[in-house]
């Protein structure tokens, strides 16, 4: 039944948070990689207040002499400190898989060590950085992907609900958000999916027979990913919902870690 994939799905973020607590090494891990994108966003947000200022003064110019002029100047800065300030938050969110990829990556295999007790594949300095850029290649397709698809679900949203409000309501927020939502799970997956050697078009594949499911999981997961010390907990739900595919036959095993060749 479609409820109870959905539910099913939103318990891999419970899980997770319960595996978390538990588990001192998944912990620490998730706390490093939590601390190290808030340095991100600390970093990003101080540059854009560096330049923001002289970005938007150059773009309102000096403020009219009239009263109402200098009003409306001070509501131009505002309104564009708002926007700058929310094009960085949105640009962080979208950059977060691909900037910390090799992070995300390493944390899904410690997810399968620590609760199936088998070991990761070989690991050499060569594979880890081919690996760490084809995972945030793959992790920057699937932002544009959902970013991209999204804003499709928003745009013909908008332009229905001028002439039936209603729908195009339901459209531009229901069905955009569940898309974006959707996409946050194979996110959050996607890692221990490239740990099993699992191609973006399979990826993909699992989504399409899955989609209760990867809502239920994707709900939990696009709120954890907003906060930089709760974005390692989605890749935790995430694994958890690959080793449960692993089991039923879905998606392959980890490869041998004592077979360099794979």
């Amino acid at each position: 039944m479609a409820g109870s994939g959905f539910v099913h799905g939103a318990g891999y973020a419970f899980a997770a948070l319960r595996l978390v607590r538990k588990d001192t090494v998944i912990r620490r891990r998730c706390l490093s990689i939590g601390l190290l994108y808030l340095l991100m966003w600390l970093l990003a947000i101080a540059a854009a207040v560096t330049f923001g200022g002289d970005l938007i003064a150059r773009i309102l110019g000096a403020p009219g002499e009239a009263w109402w002029a200098e009003a409306l100047w001070w509501l131009g800065r505002v309104v564009l400190w708002i926007g700058w300030l929310l094009a960085v938050v949105l640009a962080m969110a979208a950059l977060a898989s691909p900037l910390l990829s090799p992070w995300l990556t390493g944390l899904a295999g410690l997810v399968t060590s620590r609760v199936t007790g088998q070991a990761g594949p070989h690991e050499s300095v060569a594979r880890v950085l081919v690996e760490s850029l084809r995972d945030a290649g793959r992790a920057a397709v699937l932002a544009v992907v959902e970013l991209s698809g999204a804003a499709a679900w928003s745009f013909g949203g908008w332009l229905l609900g001028m002439a039936v409000p209603p729908v195009g309501a339901v459209i531009g927020v229901g069905l955009g958000g569940a898309w974006s939502a959707t996409f946050k799970a194979l996110t959050a997956m996607s890692f221990g999916l490239d740990n099993r050697h699992v191609r973006l078009l399979d990826q993909f594949a699992l989504v399409r027979g899955r989609l209760t499911t990867m809502l239920g999981l994707g709900l939990p997961v696009q709120l954890l990913m907003w906060l930089p010390l709760t974005l390692p907990i989605a890749v935790v739900a995430g694994e958890l919902a690959v080793i449960e595919l692993v089991d039923a036959g879905a998606v392959p095993a980890l490869p041998d870690r004592r077979d360099p060749a794979r």
